[in-house]
């Protein structure tokens, strides 16, 4: 059963890739950032899932990792002047350090109550100090972000978000088979027992955190390319809970669910 449901699973992803290339072939603009806002959520989603649907967790401010990629990519390229591809770079250390810091925070008291409302308090912080900030453009946000120098056109950045999220889709898929993704799922069906066989909680839910948020830095950076902006949207709490609506409503225990509700949401 599991065998043809992973058959099932690749099927789908091989058919849905093929479909998103053959959109490329479309002359309308709008339908081209219709399918891109589509599926950075659904990445967004999935990668919100890695912590929901597969560790338990209910991060209430997930959407702190999204911007995190939106504004440190947006402030190395505009305020700093920096070479995109190397402010891809930085803005992936930082995430992951910033990540690693919250983190450790959040899931060091194994208290999935104190989980949520901390990883939400922090996503507010850091809206308001954004809201505050007249460097980080206030609630105007950062205008004239610049793509990667071949995604310039339309076209070419529709072809650059379809193939960074397939291959998201499939390192998550991958991700989703290994040994780690057991080992979260044992931690959230029983605490006690997991740590009795030798599992350190701490350490697993924290690489839980950290790969989910890296994954949701990959989409912040995306969108921001497409709107040629970070705006205070991509750090808001509403774009948390509407990242765990898309889970809820697509299925936390089916491996395209989160992407299915993302483009429920999105549609609607």
């Amino acid at each position: 059963m599991k065998a043809l449901k992973s058959k099932t699973d690749l099927i789908a992803g091989a058919a849905l890739t093929i479909l998103l290339f053959g959109f490329s072939f479309s002359s309308s603009v709008s339908f081209k950032h219709l399918i891109m806002k589509i599926i950075i959520m659904a990445l967004f989603a999935m990668s919100l899932n890695i912590q929901s649907g597969w560790g338990g967790l209910r991060p209430l401010g997930h959407g702190l990792m999204f911007g995190l990629g939106a504004y440190t990519y947006a402030i190395t390229t505009v305020r700093m002047g920096l070479n995109p591809y190397l402010a891809v770079l930085i803005t992936f250390v930082f995430t992951a350090l910033v990540a690693m810091f919250l983190g450790y925070l959040l899931v060091r008291k194994s208290d999935d109550l104190a989980f949520s409302f901390l990883s939400m308090g922090f996503c507010t912080l850091t809206y308001t100090i954004i809201l505050k900030t007249s460097y980080l453009g206030v609630d105007a946000g950062i205008s004239g972000v610049p793509r990667l120098p071949f995604a310039g056109s339309d076209n070419a950045m529709y072809l650059l978000t379809v193939v960074v999220v397939c291959v998201a889709m499939l390192l998550i898929y991958l991700l989703s088979k290994s040994q780690f993704s057991w080992i979260f799922r044992a931690v959230r069906e029983n605490k006690e027992k997991a740590s009795c066989i030798g599992v350190d909680i701490v350490r697993i839910q924290l690489m839980g955190y950290v790969i989910s948020g890296l994954f949701a830095c990959i989409a912040g950076m995306l969108y921001t390319m497409k709107n040629n902006g970070a705006y205070t949207y991509s750090c808001s709490v509403q774009l948390s809970m509407e990242a765990l609506i898309m889970c809820l409503l697509g299925g936390m225990n089916n491996f395209w669910g989160p992407a299915l509700g993302a483009m429920i949401v999105t549609l609607f």
